[in-house]
């Protein structure tokens, strides 16, 4: 009998147990050392350890959905899992962190984001998101240099050196949803 941790991996591209593709990894056993040759008849009898799927994570509107779900009498977590394309383990995990789904779900101005990243300076991010939705209830048409400039401004007045980049200017944008249309002449 050949011990549990020399067992070699199935091939990275299939799963032979569970007969399903997986995503091309290199194949470790867990001392870290790379895997020895595929030997189908230990993938058949049952002796080998198989790699793990590409993880799916869901949007914040879906894992709502998966919690709406899961609140159905007599629903069960495996049901929910094979229905939205994800692991048991996942749906556990977001029925474990309902209340923060929630919270985030309805605070959040992109609920199509999938985790709730802040980002650098996330002080000065929320401060020019309030004065973003001053202006735009002024109808005021808000460049990107004025928003650069404002966030470097409230980086000033809370005492931080912050000079934000295109890329931070970009992602704060992504995270609140923000679409910005070149205005054209009228002729």
């Amino acid at each position: 009998m050949i011990a549990k941790d020399k067992l070699p991996f199935c091939p990275p591209e299939t799963d032979v147990l569970a007969g399903r593709k997986l995503g091309s990894q290199v194949s470790r056993l867990s001392s870290g050392a790379e895997a020895e040759p595929y030997y189908p008849e230990l993938c058949e009898a049952g002796l080998i350890r198989t790699m793990r799927e590409d993880w799916i994570e869901p949007s914040i509107t879906d894992k709502v959905r998966i919690l709406e779900d899961l609140r159905e009498p007599g629903a069960k977590q495996v049901h929910v899992a094979e229905k939205f394309g994800i692991s048991k383990s996942a749906v556990c995990h977001i029925l474990k962190m309902n209340d923060n789904i929630m919270k985030e779900y309805e605070n959040s101005t992109n609920q199509g984001r999938k985790r709730q990243r802040d980002g650098k300076e996330a002080e000065v991010g929320d401060a020019l998101w309030l004065w973003y939705c001053q202006k735009l209830a002024q109808s005021a048409h808000i460049s990107r240099p004025v928003l650069k400039q404002k966030a470097t401004q409230l980086a000033i007045e809370r005492g931080k050196e912050f000079n934000p980049s295109d890329g931070w200017l970009n992602c704060w944008k992504t995270r609140h949803n923000v679409v910005q249309r070149k205005e054209h002449d009228k002729k």
